[in-house]
C-alpha cells in the first residue's frame, strides 16, 4: 500500500468505515478496507480525496479536526483552505486534549503562533502536493 499517509483527525478510535466522510471539511470517498495498522491509523479504511480520485490515499490517526460521516452525500466540491485561518480554538482543544500548560499568556501566545505557521506549512505542503509540484 504505497503512498498511504496517516492524518489527524477526531473520531473515537475503532469507528466503521463511512462511505464518504469530510474531515476538516475536505470530502473523502471510501476506496479500500485494508491492514493500516503500520501507519497508526484508527481503523482499516482508506480514503481518496473527492477531488483528486485515483490519487494519494489516506487513513487517520486520532486528532483534532472535525469529522462527518457523510453516508448518503454526493461528492462535495473542494473548498480551498482561507489564505489566514483562526486556528485558536482547534489550538486550544489541542493543548486540553494533550495537557499542554504553559509559564505566561505570553508563552502561549507564542508557541500558538508557531503552531498556526506549522499548519499553514502543512496545508501549502499538501496543496502543492496535489498539484503534483512536490512529493513527500
Amino acid at each position: 500500500m504505497a503512498g498511504l499517509m496517516g492524518i489527524i483527525v477526531s473520531a473515537p478510535a475503532n469507528i466503521p468505515c463511512c462511505v464518504k466522510k469530510t474531515v476538516g471539511g475536505v470530502p473523502y470517498t471510501l476506496v479500500d478496507e485494508a491492514d493500516t495498522s503500520i501507519y497508526n491509523c484508527m481503523s482499516n479504511c482508506v480514503y481518496e480525496r473527492d477531488e483528486n480520485p485515483g490519487g494519494k490515499r489516506f487513513c487517520f490517526e486520532e486528532g483534532y479536526f472535525e469529522v462527518v460521516c457523510n453516508e448518503n452525500a454526493p461528492p462535495q466540491e473542494p473548498t480551498p483552505a482561507p489564505a489566514v485561518e483562526d486556528y485558536s480554538s482547534t489550538f486550544d482543544e489541542f493543548i486540553q486534549k494533550y495537557n499542554k500548560s504553559f509559564g505566561s499568556e505570553e508563552e502561549k501566545l507564542l508557541i500558538q503562533d508557531i503552531w498556526k505557521a506549522n499548519v499553514q506549512l502543512i496545508i501549502q505542503h499538501n496543496k502543492e502536493y496535489d498539484e503534483g509540484k512536490v512529493s513527500f
